[in-house]
């Protein structure tokens, strides 16, 4: 870089033969030859040399001429000229050297240098330049983000399903590498556009990989519209593909990955008692527990899960059977965290049980609550 003095000078691309103004608030960062005094020291090449060099980059597209200074007058005044980057005006009536440009080609864009990797101070890139595709090899200094051939990831879809069931489906190669570069082995991966489950393949196939432990949060809609009013991606693609990997015992064995698939609807709060089942309520008391989500089992009254430091149970309505699987509960000596949708029908519990009764409607709406 040079100082201010001598760095305004017009450039011309050799290829083209357009011309491109400098900037005159800010002129250009590399000397010119023709500015060059005596036996002045530079602290880089000359603008010619990296011309020569092909390590100038004259981007415009397009290129316009002024035949008469009145003609350059009245684009500076309509503000039609050559602009920079921020739209400022690169030509103004007052600048030395206005009469240069009458007659030439101005290339309407701004060069810029080529930057070679060992040149920069800071070596951060895009993750754009680090992916490669099946056949390139990537260099040894870059963290490899690769994907596959086109159409390898419907292929991928093909295998799995035995039908096309999804649209553009992503790579799980270029997936994986990402949720390799930017997480921890013991990391949740969430995907608000779940699509086909790609994400969850990746996951499952790096922890299957290196033994880590990352778990995965798909979330996706039915895509359901007025001509296929039963469309469920998320139910039909989304999940059922974390299915099938996980029960295709020949191919991925290693794998396997508990999930559970949850559907979200709105539940008016006014009318949580009527709306709001028992197994909705599970579902949501093991995960405000920190529990893996089970099934609430079918037929029965209440529901218990006993954790390694807790123990969860909601009864749907009290009976003897009840009270009889949650004595047995009270002498583990974990603490019992009871909920129930009516508290006052839990009868004939000890006082010295360590156990504490929540309401579900209140703790709910808590949880929930805007």
């Amino acid at each position: 870089l040079i100082e201010r003095d001598g760095g305004y000078y017009p450039i011309q691309d050799p290829e083209t033969g357009w011309w491109y103004p400098c900037n005159p608030n800010s002129v250009w960062r590399y000397a010119s030859e023709q500015n060059v005094k005596g036996n002045q020291k530079l602290r880089t090449e000359t603008i010619e040399s990296f011309i020569a060099d092909n390590r100038i980059v004259f981007s415009a597209s397009k290129a316009v001429t002024y035949h008469t200074k009145q003609e350059l007058l009245d684009a500076i005044e309509q503000s039609t000229g050559p602009k920079d980057g921020k739209g400022r005006p690169l030509l103004r009536p007052d600048l030395p050297d206005l009469d240069f440009w009458i007659g030439k080609p101005i290339g309407l864009g701004r060069p810029s240098k080529k930057l070679f990797w060992e040149e920069k101070d800071k070596k951060i890139k895009p993750a754009g330049s680090y992916i490669f595709g099946g056949k390139e090899q990537s260099p040894d200094e870059f963290w490899r983000l690769e994907t596959g051939k086109q159409g390898d990831a419907s292929g991928e879809i093909l295998e799995i399903f035995g039908s096309a069931v999804f649209d553009n489906p992503k790579p799980v190669s270029l997936i994986r590498s990402l949720v390799e570069a930017s997480v921890g082995p013991d990391s949740i991966v969430l995907d608000f556009f779940a699509g086909s489950s790609t994400t969850a393949q990746a996951v499952m196939e790096l922890n299957a990989e290196d033994g880590g432990d990352r778990r995965f949060i798909m979330v996706s809609s039915t895509e359901a519209t007025g001509e296929e009013p039963d469309k469920n991606i998320c139910r039909d693609v989304t999940a059922e593909r974390v299915r099938r990997l996980n029960a295709n015992a020949d191919e991925y064995d290693e794998l396997s990955a508990g999930f559970a698939y949850l559907r979200c609807r709105e539940i008016n709060p006014l009318e949580m008692d009527d709306a709001l089942t028992s197994e909705t309520a599970w579902s949501i008391l093991e995960a405000h527990h920190g529990l893996p989500l089970t099934v609430w089992p079918a037929g029965e009254s209440f529901a218990l899960h006993e954790g390694e430091e807790v123990t969860l149970a909601l009864i749907d309505y009290w009976n003897e059977a009840a009270a009889k699987a949650l004595s047995r509960v009270f002498d583990s000596g974990r603490p019992v965290f009871l909920y129930a949708f009516a508290t006052g029908q839990i009868a004939g519990i000890e006082p010295s049980a360590n156990v504490e009764v929540r309401s579900i409607r209140e703790t709910l709406q808590r949880l929930f609550a805007a």
